[in-house]
């Protein structure tokens, strides 16, 4: 027969112990009751003896080993939590590195020293994890109205797993922040009402598998680095302040990033940043994007103004009204939205299909080439009747080429050339002089197509200027 496991050593860590109900982590300033606090020094005293540490969480996996099924041994260890809420942690006490947290975590409340501390290294548990080795797993870690001293924190390589990650207002000192390297799981993180001193803040290369993310009202007296990060879903900055230099650059962010109401006292960078709704798209659909997402690349392309970034300026608001032909904020459905402004968006799509909203050259460039090869087929076959065939399919292609750019037949016109001089182009126009109707129709088309090819120039030029930033 299996042996049973015994968790009766570690009732202080049960959700349901004998302290009773917890404070709940958006409660960060509740009191204590007198069986808590004794809970969280003994928690604290465990976890600043290493080498006790050790055995009792050593003790805690060999109980857990005992279940074979591995969903119903999950289903145990998240019935732990281990407290540490409001303990003040004593100075040069704060090196975590290495130590395996075998379940979930709350930080509530808690002071670290003044002297630096340190999570890398530190496992938290369930297997998904490794942050410089720190594991996160299913459970969540909760560092809520937490504070630390005036040395530097650093949670460099760690990884969390699939439960929450919470850092809502917590107050860093004046030291360095180090959040480099690691990996989130499928939980959201939130630095809500986070407070930084005036050293530096990074985020760099962190890998969020399925992580929302949200920096809601941080305030960061310093420097704010957030780089190489893929987000993959939610990143919401709104209402953040820099005192320092922040820099966004080289992040991709699969849902549109969200700056509104941030205030940077420096402009931000923002080079390299990819938004992968809306690149590469070429035939975005009439209901693409969402009613707040104009106003997000708006931010956006005043950021990168701001930074005289023209590259981002350009493409932020080419993303803006791309974002536009979405927006609907009285729910309103594609049909509806269509019959009420069919104009508004025919335009906004032949503005984007050959333009880009300006940012393309090429896209013109390329119609005013097709332009010039599809109208030789109907000159060809108003002329096919009273021209030779040789000499009507040469005449399509001189007349389609002296239409499909404005100006260009008047330049053909008033070129120099000998006396009497009669060009084949002309012969065969004064052919059909006799052809009033077939003239008039050339006419006609002539003027269409200069038409088209004045707006493909206006683009192309507009292109040429947005590109290389011309005046």
């Amino acid at each position: 027969m299996s042996q049973e496991p015994d968790f009766r050593a570690f009732k202080d860590w049960r959700v349901d112990g004998p302290a009773g109900p917890w404070p709940y982590f958006y409660e960060p300033d509740t009191e204590l009751t007198v069986e808590q606090k004794k809970i969280v020094e003994k928690n604290a005293k465990l976890l600043l003896d290493r080498d006790a540490w050790s055995a009792h969480v050593d003790a805690f996996e060999e109980q857990l080993a005992l279940i074979k099924n591995k969903k119903k041994r999950s289903r145990v260890r998240a019935k732990f939590q281990i407290r540490f809420d409001h303990h003040i942690f004593p100075d040069h006490k704060a090196d975590f590195f290495g130590i395996h947290f075998p379940c979930s975590v709350s930080f509530t409340g808690a002071k670290f020293g003044g002297y630096g501390v340190s999570f890398d290294g530190a496992r938290f548990e369930d297997g998904s994890v490794s942050f410089n080795g720190a594991t996160f797993g299913d459970g969540h870690v909760w560092f809520d109205g937490a504070t630390f001293g005036k040395g530097n924190v650093s949670f460099e390589g760690i990884t969390f797993g699939k439960g929450d990650v919470s850092f809502k207002r917590v107050k860093f000192g004046e030291g360095n922040v180090w959040f480099d390297d690691f990996t989130f799981g499928d939980g959201n993180i939130s630095f809500k009402d986070a407070t930084f001193g005036e050293g530096n803040v990074w985020f760099i290369k962190v890998t969020l598998t399925k992580a929302s993310v949200s920096f809601e009202d941080i305030a960061v007296a310093g420097n704010l680095f957030v780089r190489n990060i893929s987000f993959p879903k939610e990143a919401n900055f709104q209402r953040a302040s820099v005192k320092g230099t922040a820099d966004f650059s080289e992040n991709t962010f699969h849902e549109v990033p969200d700056f509104r109401d941030t205030v940077f006292a420096r402009p931000p960078e923002v080079a390299r940043m990819e938004v992968l709704p809306y690149a590469f798209t070429f035939m975005t659909p009439w209901w693409k994007g969402e009613y707040d997402e104009a106003a997000k690349f708006r931010k956006l392309k005043a950021m990168a103004l701001a930074s005289n970034d023209h590259e981002k300026d350009g493409e932020f608001f080419a993303y803006e009204m791309l974002a536009k032909r979405g927006d609907d904020k009285d729910n309103k459905s594609f049909l509806d939205r269509f019959i009420q402004s069919p104009f508004d968006l025919l335009i906004n799509w032949f503005y984007f299909t050959l333009s880009n909203f300006g940012q393309s050259y090429l896209r013109p460039l390329v119609c005013l080439l097709i332009s010039l090869v599809v109208f030789i087929a109907p000159y060809f076959w108003m002329v096919r009747s009273f021209l030779p065939t040789s000499e009507a399919l040469w005449f399509g292609f001189d007349h389609s080429w002296r239409n499909f750019m404005p100006l260009l037949n008047s330049l053909f016109r008033f070129a120099y050339r000998p006396e009497n001089h009669e060009t084949p182009y002309e012969k065969s126009y004064n052919a059909l002089i006799a052809h009033e109707t077939t003239i008039d129709c050339l006419i006609t088309l002539g003027i269409a197509q200069n038409f088209i090819g004045l707006i493909l120039l206006f683009l192309l030029l507009l292109g040429l200027r947005n590109k290389f930033r011309l005046k």
